[in-house]
């Protein structure tokens, strides 16, 4: 038996990361990996030189609901805060009308999470309540200098 050669291919996968620089909404896109990157620019580690802090919202998926209202029709939103808004997601499309910058401003960052409700689940037809998950994780970047676990 004799020994093969093998050549690895070159990757063709990127790592992109676009600035959402207007109040918007965004599609998920299940053939990538769609990940919110959370970012303060004046917020730093103690590294030296610092590094940028931030945090990732990753999805926890198990589809995509659309329905009739306007806040289902996109998995990520990103709005400017307001005080004077109430914090009511059928308001969303509303929210983002003006298309106003995000750049440099204090921001809510929503997240359409969906489930799927089976036939003859739901608590108001059965007097009782199915147990549903849906949600995301928050990933801390360079928040720390060093892993405290290692000298």
């Amino acid at each position: 038996m004799g020994l093969v050669a093998i050549t690895p291919m070159k990757s063709t996968a990127t790592d992109d990361r676009d600035l959402i620089d207007v109040e918007g909404g965004l599609v998920w896109n299940d053939q990538n990996f769609n990940t919110l990157q959370i970012q303060d620019h004046t917020l730093k580690n103690g590294n030296n030189p610092p590094r940028a802090t931030s945090y990732e919202l990753v999805p926890l998926r198990s589809g995509t609901a659309r329905h009739t209202e306007g806040f289902t029709k996109k998995d990520f939103w990103v709005t400017r805060y307001n005080p004077a808004q109430e914090f009511l997601a059928d308001n969303l499309p509303d929210y983002v009308r003006a298309r106003q910058s995000t750049v440099n401003q204090d921001l809510v960052i929503w997240y359409t999470g969906s489930e799927h409700h089976e036939n003859n689940s739901r608590a108001e037809d059965n007097d009782t309540v199915t147990v549903l998950w849906t949600g995301f994780d928050l990933v801390p970047n360079n928040l720390f200098n060093r892993t405290p676990f290692y000298p």
